[in-house]
């Protein structure tokens, strides 16, 4: 603890301009705002360390939920190589589109198959919301970009939830599950409750940022629900930073993405 008088002072008006650019510069730092590109996000390295992780498995299963227009399929193809499968699951119908000229290869060979819809706690229907056709950020919560006041394209979707899909499929195990949908990866998680206390989802790769202030969900919400079989990290650009206990600290609402491996 510091002596009260130094606090006092450390306190000043004076100072905060300094702490303020010292708070945004610790942030980038910890890599938030970091979690938009997977080449400079530091999921190739996630990649490559679950590839190592899962060495031993001779057909890794991966699922790519808000797949988009394919960026991460062929990461996961380059990390786990010719034996993955890739379940790739795209709403957007733009997206789907671009996703489809970009893993062409792939998915006429069948490695990876394309879904047009897209994961929640529940089954059903829903409404997509994009700044523009096939954005990376489109969301099924849009305050944010209500709040500054974009033009946004809005499309109905189908809505599953995966356990039902992995039922349905006769999916055993997903070895790698990334979840990337704009604040709506929580809803995801809690339609693969089964799978996930059953011990059938070995790493999970999610992202928190911005939207779930939308969407109203805590960080605390996902580290509760996943802590208890999983050991969090928040990914870096050439590492791992491991989360052993939830604090307050945790909620910044900045993009970053997150690895939660199975303990």
């Amino acid at each position: 603890m510091l002596p009260r008088w130094l606090v006092r002072y450390a306190r000043i008006r004076a100072l905060q301009p300094l702490y303020v650019k010292m708070h945004h510069l610790a942030q980038i730092g910890m890599n938030y705002w970091g979690g938009a590109e997977v080449g400079a996000s530091g999921e190739l390295h996630a990649l490559k360390h679950a590839s190592e992780l899962l060495k031993q498995e001779p057909s890794p299963v991966v699922f790519d939920v808000g797949a988009n227009s394919g960026d991460f399929t062929l990461a996961a193809l380059a990390a786990f190589g010719p034996k993955v499968r890739v379940h790739a699951f795209e709403p957007s119908s733009v997206a789907a589109q671009l996703f489809e000229q970009k893993v062409d290869v792939a998915l006429q060979s069948g490695q990876v198959g394309l879904r047009r819809f897209g994961f929640s706690d529940t089954a059903g229907s829903a409404t997509l919301h994009s700044p523009t056709s096939g954005s990376p950020i489109a969301s099924l919560h849009p305050a944010t970009f209500e709040i500054d006041g974009r033009e946004l394209v809005h499309e109905s979707i189908e809505l599953r939830t995966l356990d039902a899909f992995c039922s349905e499929h006769a999916i055993e195990r997903i070895h790698y599950l990334k979840v990337d949908t704009e604040g709506h990866e929580f809803a995801v998680l809690l339609g693969a409750k089964r799978m996930i206390e059953e011990g059938r989802v070995h790493i999970i790769q999610f992202e928190f940022g911005e939207y779930h202030i939308d969407s109203r969900v805590f960080f605390r919400d996902l580290f509760l629900f996943l802590s208890p079989q999983y050991h969090i990290h928040r990914i870096l650009p050439n590492g791992l930073w491991p989360l052993k206990e939830y604090q307050p600290e945790l909620e910044v609402f900045r993009t970053a993405n997150y690895l939660a491996i199975a303990k």
